[in-house]
């Protein structure tokens, strides 16, 4: 079914101690890739925004592998994520030699002092936050006047995430994400033309938290992003860092799986199939 929205503190306090569960019993398959390209393609997007005498913060990392593609590329980095002591271990004993340096995260506070990078980015990490207000201002303490945030990550607002669910079940490939029925795509449709207009107008920043696939009241993991929680629309990011005194580099421009979306992320930023924002962070 559409995937409902996080309602008040019960609903938080329930799917935040659900994801807790579930990614501290993560199977071996979560959060890697099929291939090295995407963390290529990542590298040379941060390298892009980062000198080589600078200290990036890749967050998030998942595996080794990100911040070890950075480190490929000649940045100074090191990775962090809510690994246990054995998960850390283990990421440590299978990275090559003289690979960066990777730190456990407790999902709120990093372990870093004020004013400590020149860098943060991070990699399809922040639609699995039920807490990304907090996590912004926790990366925006540790990152330098001058300073860069650098998110990717797909935008499940986006107009395309019910059309391809539609082509799914036209096709009889199954479901894709939570859209279920057709009524999931057409209630997926109208949130995706009207809430980033709502977003938009509002005086405030907020962000749009759904529940994640769930039964019996775990989740239920099947498929990559079924432990998706937050909708991760473009206009939220660009009112927050606005808010904070932000600097805009770059909005959902040159980003896309092909011509075309690149062309829509360009044109319609705010309706984006991804998110890709960098902000600088500007004295107050």
């Amino acid at each position: 079914m559409n995937p409902k929205f996080l309602r008040n503190n019960e609903d938080f306090k329930h799917v935040a101690s659900a994801l807790s569960i579930l990614y501290n019993n993560r199977p071996d398959s979560y959060s890697k890739y099929s291939s090295n390209i995407k963390f290529e393609n990542y590298a040379r997007i941060v390298k892009q925004y980062a000198k080589s005498n600078e200290l990036v913060l890749d967050f998030g990392s998942g595996t080794w592998q990100l911040p070890y593609a950075l480190r490929c590329h000649g940045l100074q980095v090191e990775g962090i994520d809510l690994w246990s002591d054995a998960d850390l271990q283990k990421q440590l004993e299978q990275m090559p030699i003289n690979g960066p340096k990777l730190s456990r995260y407790n999902g709120e506070l990093l372990p870093y002092p004020d004013n400590y990078f020149d860098v943060v980015c991070s990699l399809n990490v922040f639609e699995h936050l039920i807490n990304v207000d907090e996590t912004l201002l926790e990366i925006n303490r540790v990152l330098k006047i001058g300073g860069k945030i650098i998110i990717l990550a797909p935008n499940w607002l986006t107009i395309t995430a019910p059309i391809h669910a539609l082509y799914y079940q036209i096709a009889s490939k199954g479901r894709y994400w939570q859209f279920e029925s057709i009524i999931d795509v057409l209630i997926g449709i109208l949130r995706s033309l009207f809430l980033p207009i709502k977003l938009l107008l509002s005086r405030k920043s907020y962000f749009l938290y759904v529940f994640p696939r769930m039964e019996y009241g775990q989740i239920k993991f099947e498929r990559s992003d079924d432990d998706v929680v937050h909708l991760s629309c473009p206009v939220s990011y660009k009112k927050w860092f606005k808010k904070h005194n932000y600097k805009i580099l770059n909005y959902n421009i040159n980003i896309g799986n092909g011509l075309i979306a690149k062309l829509f992320n360009y044109l319609f930023p705010d309706w984006g199939t991804s998110v890709f924002i960098v902000a600088e962070k500007l004295k107050k």
